[in-house]
């Protein structure tokens, strides 16, 4: 026996809420529309909730990126998943008949966009912009390239994220020579290779520097101009030898504090066979 859709010219029963079929109405299916948090609800005439889906959506999204590694950050992404789930369960939904089919592809697709989508974009961020932060994140906190030395190795410049001990808190610093170059030390000046380093931030601890020093990076290591988290402040800054096995990645962004946010310039990439000796 046919069953009778409501179409266009369909008068809504009394008391009850009636969405247009998409179909009956000369509306196109959302389609792809529907994985578009709002879309769907605009095309169909609906502006004030494709509206209001679509820009909670942006909205959540947007601050959860700027909050990126603290859990505001990490709740309102949660609230911009929901916000995408809402707006492709409402879109299934108005373009269902029998409506209990629109709630099972609507459930159907919430599971998929979670599967697919967030938990694979959420899996890479964490590997290529890993948040390295304190435990109180607005003081200290940057961004790290986990994956950065998987095929090739720490250069001058670059700015990397390592473990002081093996299971010890991460720390983040310069790296100002290689293992193999020779670094001297001559009347506040510090020569790698002969060259001048400059930018060095208080290069010893402690308050009486050696006039004179020399001596050749051990292999397998790395020297680093190292900023200690102001949670150990007294230690201060300075050169420190960090074992290649204990660097977690590349540091390529400071993340907190939000005033001091910029992009961290590394030296010319070169290739590790080619490193200075």
């Amino acid at each position: 026996m046919a069953v009778d859709r409501p179409g266009a010219d369909s008068e809504p029963a009394r008391g009850r809420v009636f969405h247009p079929d998409p179909v009956a109405t000369g509306k196109p299916h959302s389609g792809f529309r529907g994985l578009v948090p709002g879309y769907s609800q605009w095309w169909w005439g609906q502006h004030e909730r494709g509206f209001v889906l679509f820009g909670s959506y942006v909205a959540a999204l947007v601050m959860a990126t700027f909050l990126w590694g603290t859990l505001p950050g990490f709740a309102l992404l949660i609230f911009a998943y929901l916000a995408h789930t809402v707006s492709t369960y409402d879109a299934l939904s108005q373009e269902a008949f029998p409506p209990r089919a629109g709630t099972a592809r609507g459930l159907g697709v919430s599971v998929g966009l979670a599967v697919g989508f967030y938990l694979p974009i959420l899996a890479w961020l964490t590997i290529v912009a890993w948040p390295n932060l304190r435990d109180d994140s607005r003081s200290d906190g940057y961004l790290v390239n986990c994956w950065a030395y998987r095929k090739a190795e720490p250069q001058r410049d670059d700015w990397i994220c390592y473990r002081a001990t093996p299971k010890g808190e991460t720390r983040v610093g310069r790296v100002v020579a290689v293992d193999g170059q020779d670094v001297e030390w001559s009347y506040d000046t510090l020569l790698v290779n002969g060259r001048r380093v400059d930018g060095l931030r208080e290069p010893f601890r402690g308050s009486r520097l050696p006039q004179r020093l020399s001596y050749k990076v051990p292999r397998g290591h790395l020297l680093i101009n190292t900023r200690d988290r102001p949670a150990t402040a007294g230690a201060g800054e300075g050169l420190v030898f960090v074992s290649r096995q204990e660097v977690v990645g590349r540091a390529w962004a400071r993340l907190y504090p939000i005033r001091e946010r910029r992009l961290l310039l590394t030296g010319p990439r070169r290739p590790s066979s080619s490193q200075e000796s």
